[in-house]
């Protein structure tokens, strides 16, 4: 279903380097094989440049393609300890990640009201001009094609509603935490994968509400039942 959806693309406030976040039912899967926090947030060039700058070492898993940086930090008992580099510079906030996600929304509501058309013929042109001309009872008004009589094919919307509230959703299943823990079916393997993503729940929910205020906005979400059973 969301195949076909663009990537979440977040912009590092640092070093303004894009990184796909892969969604956190991924870091769901990381987390149940790992005992350490997880810095979902956090941009992973400069992750990596913390952690060649310093001892850092890279650590990779076998369940994401991501990789998170690792580095050994003494404790107040002299004790080496290890822990993942998440500089809070390069760490996207909750108002930074919501503003993000907003303006990436943004732009696929925008490209849905440029209401750009196709026909489906081996011509395939592009118009945003409307045809009201009919022929007979099988060509609505407003699909012919820009090129008839040349063309005798139908124009259809490239950005259908239909993709637009796939991608909006897409993003709200990216970011809804709660839903990829439920899918954990042990109670306390459950409570254990929650503590070590804890730290990016808050700037997680912040952004998920965001994604569903817009979603929730689009009609093609809604059913008119009064339409349809004629009240």
């Amino acid at each position: 279903r969301y195949k076909s959806c663009s990537p979440l693309l977040l912009k590092c406030p640092k070093c303004a380097a894009s990184f796909p976040f892969k969604g956190v039912a991924a870091a769901v899967q990381v987390a149940v094989t790992s005992s350490l926090p997880l810095c979902l947030l956090g941009c992973p060039k400069c992750s990596l440049d913390a952690a060649v700058g310093g001892s850092g070492s890279p650590m990779k898993t076998d369940n994401d393609e991501s990789s998170e940086f690792v580095t050994p930090v003494k404790s107040s008992q002299g004790k080496l300890e290890v822990t993942v580099v998440c500089t809070n510079p390069s760490v996207l906030t909750g108002p930074m990640l919501s503003n993000q996600i907003k303006m990436q929304l943004n732009e696929f509501i925008t490209k849905y009201y440029e209401g750009v058309l196709r026909c489906d013929e081996a011509c395939a042109c592009e118009s945003r001009c409307v045809c009201t001309r009919t022929l007979g009872a099988d060509a609505p008004p407003g699909t012919l094609s820009a090129q008839y009589p040349q063309c005798s094919g139908r124009m259809s919307r490239v950005y259908t509603e239909q993709m637009l509230y796939t991608q909006l959703s897409h993003f709200v299943r990216l970011l809804d935490l709660p839903a990829a823990l439920l899918k954990v079916a042990d109670a306390e393997k459950r409570n254990a994968v929650q503590q070590i993503l804890a730290p990016n729940m808050n700037a997680l929910h912040q952004g998920k509400c965001v994604a569903e205020q817009v979603r929730d906005r689009s009609a093609y979400k809604w059913v008119r039942l009064d339409t349809l059973l004629g009240f």
